[in-house]
This record gives structure tokens, sequence and C-alpha cells, in this order.
């Protein structure tokens, strides 16, 4: 990824490449240009395998484009920042049982309460894996593990884990 300052704004690839994806004509242009769609471009510009010519590009929509209009250069502004306030509030996609476990063996031994309920949550989601497992083999299988009555067991205890929580679900 590239940044460079031009006219008091820094030139940035992936937020050059967010201000083509708005505007259509711009957009239809790096397509026709790159053979590829605007998506796949971010794409490769992320994991920096864009070709010369195409990162040139992109680089002339910015100086040619951007750079010379005022209204260009506040938009583009607001997506920089927008982009800059993702990467700093990205969530990591998982945080498993082990994890947890250094953290609060880092924290001296004692866990907090979104720790204790963390651990809980990867418990749900470990009944949840076995029943979907035994459910699917059931489903395809003559044999029965479960009977009628587990299954309304199971429908029972998912509801009344759903309506206690349903007033904390956003």
């Amino acid at each position: 990824m590239i940044e460079q300052k031009v006219n008091e704004i820094i030139f940035n690839e992936l937020t050059t490449i967010e201000f083509i994806k708005q505007n259509e004509i711009l957009s239809d242009l790096v397509t026709e240009k790159t053979k590829l769609t605007i998506n796949v471009v971010k794409a490769l510009a992320e994991k920096n395998n864009l070709s010369q010519e195409t990162k040139n590009f992109i680089s002339e929509v910015f100086n040619d484009i951007i750079a010379t209009d005022e209204k260009n250069k506040k938009t583009y502004e607001k997506l920089s920042n927008a982009n800059k306030q993702i990467k700093n509030n990205v969530l990591p996609r998982r945080y498993g049982k082990n994890k947890l476990k250094k953290d609060i063996e880092n924290q001296g031994g004692t866990a907090t309460n979104v720790q204790l309920t963390a651990l809980s949550i990867n418990k749900l989601k470990n009944i949840y894996l076995k029943l979907e497992r035994l459910i699917i083999s059931e489903m395809f299988s003559d044999e029965r593990k479960l009977t009628d009555e587990n299954y309304r067991e199971i429908r029972s205890a998912i509801d009344i884990v759903e309506n206690k929580l349903k007033k904390m679900q956003r």
C-alpha cells in the first residue's frame, strides 16, 4: 500500500480505491481498464498484489481527479478518516477458550464477568455443535439415539434461553 502527500492530502491506495468505488463512472473505468471488478482490485490492493499498471492508474485518479477538486478532496478525507476509524475499531474474528484462559492467567487467575460469560458462551457453542452433529446423524440414519421427549426438551431449553436473553439482544 502506497501513501504519499499531495496538495495537503495524503495519497492512500485503499482510500483512493474506496473513492473510485463510490463513483459509478470511475468504477466502470477501472473495471474496463483492469478487466477486474472494483472489489477484486480492492482485495488485491489489501494484499499488495496490484500490477504496477493498476497502481499507476489509481495514482493518476488521485492526482488528476481527487487532488485537483476541493469537493473530491473533502470526500476523500472523509473516506480516509472513516478508514482510520475502522482500522482502530476492528474486533478480532475469534477469541477462543485458550486465549481467554491465557488472559485470565495473565491477570492473576481471577476472571472478570465478561470472561466468565465468554467461557460459558463457548460451552454453549460446544453443546450446539454436539447437538447439531447428533441431529444430522439422526436425520440421515435409521439409528435413533434421542427420543421424542429429548427433542421436546432441546426445543424447550432453546426457547428458555432465547426468552431470557431476548431483552439483551440488539
